[in-house]
């Protein structure tokens, strides 16, 4: 599904090149048609990397059940999904109401990881032998679904943001190392207080 869309990506720019007149320069066909090829990059780069945290995640599970199933299939309803908002940042690029609409997406994806990754993690029968809470825990999930939050505020409200917001996720492993220790701390602070 990942090859797919990442394939359908790519024919917004396909078109464009059918499109093109052999009398136009290629700078200027370059330019454009930049807002696709920054469409392009943005979700390529978008899918590898929710892709590779799919695959990490997943590389633990050894069985599969029907919630597993059901939360797969609804993340890969969202990547599917991606290509059509992809295409369309190359009509209306950074108009507050697409940036929301994209990160929206890229939202209810990660909701869908997060929802899986709790499901997994109270079926120990699921796991794959060796496999830890700690390897299952969804708090990377969960840090992720905050900063997308966070971003479809920004890129969707404020002007001049955007997609920029995006880079937020660059901070993913920060917020999650914050909730870890949010959570480490609450078993002792509830244990103090008794």
């Amino acid at each position: 599904c990942i090859a797919i869309a990442v394939t359908l990506l790519v024919l917004p720019l396909v078109d464009a090149a059918g499109e093109a007149e052999k009398s136009q320069h290629l700078g200027d066909f370059l330019h454009d048609h930049q807002d696709r090829f920054w469409a392009f990059l943005l979700s390529f780069a978008v899918i590898s990397v929710i892709w590779l945290g799919h695959h990490s995640y997943l590389q633990h599970v050894a069985a599969l059940d029907r919630g597993v199933a059901i939360g797969t299939l609804a993340w890969t309803f969202t990547i599917v999904l991606l290509p059509f908002p992809t295409a369309l940042i190359g009509t209306y690029g950074s108009d507050r109401a697409m940036v929301a609409a994209y990160i929206g997406v890229l939202l209810v994806s990660s909701l869908c990881m997060t929802s899986l990754m709790v499901h997994v993690l109270r079926r120990p029968a699921l796991w794959k032998e060796g496999s830890t809470a700690e390897h299952l825990s969804p708090l990377r999930g969960i840090a992720t679904t905050l900063i997308y939050v966070v971003a479809l505020l920004l890129g969707g409200l404020v002007p001049g943001v955007g997609y920029y917001s995006l880079v937020l996720l660059s901070q993913t492993s920060r917020v999650t190392a914050v909730l870890r220790k949010v959570v480490r701390s609450r078993p002792r602070a509830a244990a103090g207080s008794s």
